[in-house]
């Protein structure tokens, strides 16, 4: 018994050095956060402008929850892989168009919806129970499917025409995985302070110009993709303090679940860049919200609800190179309606006379530019 604890404990120190030979150690820009100084109410239209985007509710377009956005070419591509199964398109005013691909085990099919990317010209889906990507062109028309030689993970992002990355490429959050276009595995690259378990984040690839990056679930570095060499690059830390998730003493799955129920400790769920700001969102017992300077490093905004004006708005679902994409509620609120009345130039009819069936918004940020930033 003695003599095979020393094993396990030899091959999780092994397992940990091989791992950080997978990722580059750099100067990283360090992200201080504290936590004991903090606002309930942000009000987020002193760093932002915003557009309000509701998303009209049709019976082909009924939405359960919004869990990515991208926005390409004035449109508006919205993920819903909770409820609906979908991957909507939108016009940028929020008329629905149509629906990319369906449910189902066929050709053009995905039977688990994993995610989705939007590329210059083509729009990737993944199908996540059989480990497949199908691609279709931006007018929905279906390209081709490829099936992939290990599992595809809960994520992915298009590097370029000849690579994609995807994110827990070993069944957890162990791992992110190169896959060329054809779905052969090219390089794993293994998460140097997670050695075991299945926890995961719902944004973990961050796109800002040219630069991509990811991060794991209870880690709080943020690493910039190197695609030539396949390599993840540590950037941006997010130091929490006294807050930081304890890593180190985590020594087995029961380990991890017990200090993470304890919710003593803060964990980096969201994260995105633009000019000047950097945007996150952690969460502990509550979900908390900060705006810092790219510069100065100073926390301009920490809080656990966000406004803009007078208007709530919710967390983060995807990212321009202007700023965050949020959601918002066209609810029976009577903000919403004076604001949908006054300054929407498309309402759908769903929203004119909102009720909480009615779809789902976005919340198009766009960084200002002025001395306070």
């Amino acid at each position: 018994m003695k003599d095979t604890s020393i094993i396990i404990l030899i091959s999780l120190f092994l397992t940990c050095c091989q791992s950080k030979k997978n990722i580059e150690i750099n100067d990283v820009d360090r992200i201080e956060i504290n936590v004991d100084k903090f606002v309930q109410k942000i009000d987020i239209s002193k760093y932002y402008t915003a557009k309000f985007i509701p998303l009209e509710l049709t019976p082909k377009s009924r939405i359960g929850a919004i869990n990515k956005v991208i926005v390409k070419d004035n449109y508006i591509y919205v993920l819903d892989n909770e409820r609906a199964n979908k991957v909507f398109k939108f016009d940028i005013e929020g008329r629905f168009i149509k629906t990319i691909g369906k449910n189902g085990a066929g050709i053009a099919e995905y039977l688990v919806l994993g995610n989705f990317d939007v590329t210059e010209d083509i729009i990737y889906i993944s199908s996540q129970q059989n480990n497949k990507m199908l691609k279709f062109d931006l007018e929905g028309k279906h390209i081709k499917d490829i099936r992939y030689s290990g599992y595809i993970g809960m994520d992915f992002q298009v590097l370029d025409e000849k690579s994609i990355l995807t994110r827990s490429g070993d069944l957890g959050n162990k791992s992110a995985t190169f896959y060329n276009q054809k779905g052969k595995v090219k390089k794993i690259v293994t998460n140097p302070e997670f050695p075991f378990g299945r926890y995961s984040n719902t944004q973990c690839f961050i796109k800002f110009k040219n630069d991509y990056f990811i991060y794991f679930a209870l880690n709080d570095t943020i690493y910039q993709i190197d695609n030539t060499n396949r390599e993840l690059k540590s950037k941006y830390v997010v130091d929490f303090g006294t807050k930081k998730f304890p890593l180190c003493d985590i020594q087995s799955e029961e380990d991890l679940v017990k200090i993470n129920n304890s919710r003593k400790y803060l964990h980096l769920s969201a994260f995105a860049l633009s000019n000047n700001l950097q945007y996150l969102e952690v969460y502990q017992d509550l979900s908390y919200y900060i705006i810092v300077d790219k510069e100065s490093k100073k926390t301009l905004a920490y809080g656990n609800s966000m406004f803009y004006d007078e208007l709530h708005v919710g967390s983060l679902v995807g990212s321009t190179d202007c700023g965050p994409i949020l959601t918002w509620y066209p609810s029976s609120i009577p903000n919403y309606k004076k604001k949908l009345n006054k300054e929407f130039d498309f309402v759908p009819k769903s929203c004119l006379n909102a009720t909480v069936n009615a779809n789902p918004g976005i919340v198009i940020l766009s960084e200002k530019i002025n001395d306070e930033n």
